[in-house]
């Protein structure tokens, strides 16, 4: 079927899933150093939540935009001066938004190709969440195997890639999750902690009294000083999220006490984490650790929880069932 048209999300203004509207617009052309995509899939993130409620620090300059910044598709045009990709070679991309749509441009030297037979939502998966969790336990918290970690929100996309990697090295886990997501969490090696029903700080003061050589955080707001009460006298707290911070100066509120305790004379660290960021300062160890993780991805050690896959034109439904706290695992739309 040829294609004359390029659906796309539009979010039209800060607020709730109805702002999301599906249009149409011509199928872009790539210019002399881009390539053209044709969307196989693409991730929903707490990202796109938080832009679309204009709490994300570092949105898009304006409203209306199109959200989406995890994808994986197909080339389907190449731009004049490129010469390192072909048509039809199956690839990845990690742009600051536009993902929600058939087709996307995005600059040649940004897209990561992908190993040859990789699953389309098995490679999504792997290039955001798992590149996430590996960074994180390997990069950020220089965890040596046999530690102990607690993990919140084990059962979303970058906690469950968290227990799987962690289980690897034999790490000693503990994972917060919603009464539903309990057993999953203890499906893949957890100690599991219902945080909606009792105080998981008082509760994991009992059974670990020594506190966690490594936690992480992606609730943010005053989720982050209940954990960092939990660390050990050498713990990190790595934070790589503000689902809950509120609005943009909720956020940075949040922040403020943490960069204090990060400057203070002990021996308990503050981390933040984020992907791109990463991306930008160390390009070799994303490379580095994607090779690494679709290798354990080949060999069977690690396999991508994949919560729903929903047509493109669900993208507001998708939105609305995270925000409930609905999903374990990824959610992927299918254009």
């Amino acid at each position: 079927m040829i294609h004359t048209l390029n659906r796309q999300i539009l979010i039209t203004e800060a607020g709730s899933p109805d702002v999301m509207k599906l249009i149409e617009s011509p199928i872009p052309a790539p210019g002399p150093k881009q390539i053209r995509i044709r969307i196989q899939a693409a991730g929903i993130s707490y990202a796109d939540i938080m832009m679309r409620q204009g709490s994300y620090p570092a949105p898009p300059s304006k409203f209306p935009f199109v959200p989406g910044i995890e994808l994986v598709g197909i080339v389907d045009a190449i731009g004049s001066q490129v010469q390192h990709l072909h048509t039809g070679q199956r690839v990845g991309a990690l742009p600051r938004g536009g993902g929600y749509a058939d087709y996307i441009c995005v600059d040649a030297y940004s897209v990561i190709p992908l190993p040859d037979g990789a699953d389309a939502h098995d490679a999504l998966s792997i290039m955001m969440n798992y590149v996430t969790a590996y960074q994180m336990l390997h990069r950020s918290a220089a965890i040596k195997p046999h530690a102990r970690i607690l993990i919140h929100g084990a059962a979303g996309g970058v906690g469950s890639a968290l227990l799987q990697l962690g289980r690897l090295m034999n790490l000693e886990i503990y994972g917060t999750a919603s009464p539903a997501k309990l057993a999953l969490v203890e499906s893949l090696g957890a100690t599991a902690v219902d945080y909606k029903n009792t105080d998981f700080v008082e509760e994991l003061m009992q059974q670990v009294p020594s506190g966690f050589d490594a936690i992480f955080d992606p609730i943010g707001g005053s989720h982050l000083k209940r954990s960092y009460r939990l660390l050990a006298k050498d713990g990190r707290l790595v934070v790589f999220g503000f689902q809950h911070a509120g609005t943009k100066k909720e956020v940075f509120r949040s922040v403020l006490p943490m960069l204090r305790l990060r400057m203070k004379w002990n021996r308990k660290r503050v981390k933040f984490y984020t992907l791109p960021i990463m991306i930008r300062l160390r390009k070799q160890w994303f490379q580095d650790d994607l090779r690494t993780l679709f290798d354990l991805l080949q060999q069977g050690q690690i396999q991508p929880v994949i919560s729903k896959r929903l047509p493109l034109q669900e993208a507001a439904y998708a939105h609305a069932l995270m925000e409930q706290g609905a999903i374990h695992g990824k959610m992927i739309l299918i254009p």
